[in-house]
């Protein structure tokens, strides 16, 4: 199909878009999903941005691409060796439907005011921690009352903004003078003296895990997995490392299989729910994490 047909079809079908990549690894695991090249991704209209409204920091251009030929090429495609390149819309081209589906981390407006420090030790002791916010399109769904601001996980730590998780900062939405972040009625981001007490955002780690008792390969177990609309599991943090290293504590099991492989071709490990992986735990010296 043309581009346009291609992302027709996808919302019209499945209720959901052409795939977005952000990364290296999501971009080697839909080679390895691939069927036929080229074919079309969400990616369109320079200056880029994907089809689903998010714009694009992650791009992986084949040998000088992208060159608007005859300017007259608008959308893109992905080649054979896994690099993009911007071609005519009305071409004929595969194309990959996005499977992600849009979870919505579960938050709640906690209306206390503390100090920051404050507002994060009563996460962690009644939720999971400060709010994360890791996308505009996660940003638009924190809703806040009119005129008031909530602290979220953010703060500076020796000059370098951190969340309180230790999630990778992704995303930014602000001006910056202090050392605490809130978030402000308006979602934009502002800093804040973080001995100020304001009202503050939780979030819940919600560990939605089944442990299988039967033995099985790792490739049996994906398709055990998926055959049920699930995965194998992923872990984005050491909250959820903790969480299902209990979980696996309560079992008679020395070792579980993760949703964690490597690829064979560039030597990367990936997790293959698409999720980044932003978090290891690996046994000291058990395994090569360097393809070189």
């Amino acid at each position: 199909m043309n581009w346009k047909s291609a992302q027709n079809y996808c919302r019209e079908k499945y209720k959901k878009d052409l795939v977005s990549i952000r990364n290296e690894s999501e971009n080697q695991e839909i080679m390895e999903k691939a069927q036929g090249s080229p074919f079309w991704i969400g990616l369109f209209n320079n200056p880029w941005k994907w089809s689903d409204g998010e714009n694009s920091t992650f791009q992986i251009w084949s040998h000088k691409q992208p060159d608007n030929y005859c300017h007259n090429e608008a959308c893109v495609e992905i080649l054979s060796d896994g690099t993009w390149n911007d071609a005519f819309c009305g071409k004929m081209n595969y194309f990959f439907c996005t499977n992600k589906s849009k979870v919505t981390t579960p938050f709640d407006l906690v209306n206390y005011s503390l100090s920051w420090l404050d507002a994060q030790r009563y996460c962690r002791n009644n939720y999971t921690d400060l709010m994360t916010v890791e996308s505009q399109t996660e940003n638009q769904n924190l809703k806040t009352p009119h005129d008031k601001n909530y602290w979220i996980g953010l703060r500076r730590e020796n000059d370098n903004w951190q969340w309180s998780n230790r999630s990778p900062l992704t995303y930014t939405n602000w001006k910056r003078e202090f050392s605490c972040a809130v978030l402000q009625s308006d979602g934009s981001w502002n800093d804040s003296d973080c001995s100020e007490e304001k009202p503050f955002m939780c979030y819940n780690v919600v560990m939605n895990a089944t442990f299988i008792i039967a033995s099985s390969t790792w490739k049996d177990a994906v398709d055990y997995c998926r055959k049920r609309n699930s995965d194998l599991i992923s872990i984005s943090s050491q909250l959820e490392q903790d969480a299902i290293a209990a979980l696996v504590n309560t079992t008679n099991s020395p070792n579980v299989w993760l949703g964690l492989r490597q690829s064979r071709m560039f030597g990367f490990w990936f997790w293959i729910d698409e999720k980044p992986l932003s978090y290891d735990h690996w046994q000291f010296a058990a395994v090569s994490k360097d393809p070189t």
